[in-house]
Protein backbone atom coordinates (compact mmCIF):
# COMPACT_ATOMS: atom_id res chain seq x y z
CA UNK A 1 0.00 0.00 0.00
CA UNK A 2 0.62 3.14 -0.82
CA UNK A 3 2.64 5.27 2.65
CA UNK A 4 2.94 8.99 3.29
CA UNK A 5 6.06 10.45 4.16
CA UNK A 6 6.40 11.20 8.07
CA UNK A 7 7.39 14.68 7.71
CA UNK A 8 8.02 17.84 5.62
CA UNK A 9 10.39 19.77 5.51
CA UNK A 10 9.88 23.58 4.82
CA UNK A 11 11.67 23.75 1.46
CA UNK A 12 10.67 23.60 -2.43
CA UNK A 13 10.53 19.86 -3.37
CA UNK A 14 10.38 18.97 -6.66
CA UNK A 15 7.35 18.68 -8.65
CA UNK A 16 7.51 14.61 -8.91
CA UNK A 17 8.03 13.95 -5.38
CA UNK A 18 5.56 11.34 -3.77
CA UNK A 19 3.53 12.25 -1.93
CA UNK A 20 4.37 15.64 -0.92
CA UNK A 21 2.81 18.93 -0.80
CA UNK A 22 3.81 21.85 -3.48
CA UNK A 23 2.85 24.26 -0.51
CA UNK A 24 5.30 23.28 1.80
CA UNK A 25 7.57 25.91 1.62
CA UNK A 26 4.27 28.41 2.46
CA UNK A 27 3.66 25.69 5.41
CA UNK A 28 5.57 24.92 8.50
CA UNK A 29 6.87 21.66 9.59
CA UNK A 30 4.28 19.09 8.99
CA UNK A 31 4.47 15.77 10.93
CA UNK A 32 1.03 13.47 10.79
CA UNK A 33 0.95 10.42 12.98
CA UNK A 34 -1.36 7.97 13.71
CA UNK A 35 -1.62 8.88 17.45
CA UNK A 36 -1.43 12.80 16.56
CA UNK A 37 -3.88 13.89 14.16
CA UNK A 38 -6.49 15.83 15.22
CA UNK A 39 -9.21 16.02 12.94
CA UNK A 40 -11.37 19.60 12.76
CA UNK A 41 -14.75 17.65 12.86
CA UNK A 42 -15.85 14.92 13.76
CA UNK A 43 -15.53 11.61 11.63
CA UNK A 44 -17.26 7.91 11.34
CA UNK A 45 -15.44 5.07 11.60
CA UNK A 46 -17.39 3.25 9.48
CA UNK A 47 -18.34 5.46 6.79
CA UNK A 48 -16.26 7.40 3.95
CA UNK A 49 -19.70 8.75 2.31
CA UNK A 50 -20.25 10.20 5.38
CA UNK A 51 -16.94 11.45 6.03
CA UNK A 52 -16.95 13.14 2.53
CA UNK A 53 -20.25 15.12 3.01
CA UNK A 54 -18.65 16.22 6.69
CA UNK A 55 -15.41 17.45 5.17
CA UNK A 56 -17.28 18.83 2.59
CA UNK A 57 -19.35 21.35 4.83
CA UNK A 58 -16.60 21.92 6.81
CA UNK A 59 -13.94 23.33 3.52
CA UNK A 60 -16.69 24.42 1.64
CA UNK A 61 -17.59 27.30 3.89
CA UNK A 62 -13.75 28.03 4.23
CA UNK A 63 -13.34 28.26 0.62
CA UNK A 64 -16.18 30.29 -0.80
CA UNK A 65 -15.08 32.83 2.11
CA UNK A 66 -16.13 36.29 2.77
CA UNK A 67 -13.41 37.88 1.08
CA UNK A 68 -14.43 36.31 -1.60
CA UNK A 69 -10.83 34.73 -2.75
CA UNK A 70 -12.10 31.17 -3.40
CA UNK A 71 -8.88 29.71 -2.11
CA UNK A 72 -8.30 28.02 1.68
CA UNK A 73 -6.11 30.45 3.76
CA UNK A 74 -2.59 28.81 5.11
CA UNK A 75 -4.68 27.78 8.61
CA UNK A 76 -6.87 25.84 6.51
CA UNK A 77 -5.03 24.34 3.61
CA UNK A 78 -2.37 22.69 6.42
CA UNK A 79 -5.87 21.30 7.88
CA UNK A 80 -6.87 19.90 4.10
CA UNK A 81 -3.27 18.84 3.67
CA UNK A 82 -2.99 16.74 7.01
CA UNK A 83 -6.58 15.26 6.05
CA UNK A 84 -4.80 13.62 3.37
CA UNK A 85 -1.94 12.45 5.42
CA UNK A 86 -4.07 11.10 7.84
CA UNK A 87 -6.15 9.50 5.32
CA UNK A 88 -3.04 6.74 4.73
CA UNK A 89 -3.34 5.46 8.78
CA UNK A 90 -7.46 5.85 8.68
CA UNK A 91 -8.83 4.49 5.09
CA UNK A 92 -12.41 5.47 6.33
CA UNK A 93 -11.18 8.98 5.52
CA UNK A 94 -9.07 8.46 1.78
CA UNK A 95 -12.19 9.47 0.23
CA UNK A 96 -13.12 12.80 1.87
CA UNK A 97 -9.43 13.94 1.56
CA UNK A 98 -9.44 13.40 -1.96
CA UNK A 99 -12.83 15.27 -2.70
CA UNK A 100 -11.10 18.06 -0.28
CA UNK A 101 -7.88 17.88 -1.73
CA UNK A 102 -9.23 17.77 -5.48
CA UNK A 103 -11.68 20.65 -5.24
CA UNK A 104 -10.12 23.02 -2.75
CA UNK A 105 -6.50 22.54 -2.57
CA UNK A 106 -5.10 23.27 -5.91
CA UNK A 107 -4.35 26.82 -5.24
CA UNK A 108 -2.95 28.69 -3.01
CA UNK A 109 -4.62 32.47 -2.29
CA UNK A 110 -2.01 34.17 -4.36
CA UNK A 111 -2.72 31.64 -7.56
CA UNK A 112 0.01 29.25 -6.72
CA UNK A 113 -0.71 25.71 -8.54
CA UNK A 114 -0.04 23.35 -5.98
CA UNK A 115 0.75 20.13 -8.36
CA UNK A 116 1.79 17.64 -4.87
CA UNK A 117 -1.98 17.82 -3.70
CA UNK A 118 -3.23 17.16 -6.94
CA UNK A 119 -1.16 14.00 -7.00
CA UNK A 120 -2.28 13.49 -3.40
CA UNK A 121 -5.56 13.54 -4.32
CA UNK A 122 -5.09 11.26 -7.10
CA UNK A 123 -3.75 8.72 -4.36
CA UNK A 124 -5.98 9.07 -1.96
CA UNK A 125 -8.98 8.75 -4.54
CA UNK A 126 -7.25 5.40 -6.02
CA UNK A 127 -7.23 3.80 -1.91
CA UNK A 128 -10.73 5.07 -1.44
Amino acid sequence: PLRPPTTMKSSTIPAMSFPVLAAVALMPLIVVTEDTWDAPFKYSELSDIENQETAMTYFEDRYYNAQNQWALGEKDLTTAISLGMAAFDRPVLALAAAQVLYLYAWFTRTGEIMRDNIVLSAQLFEQS
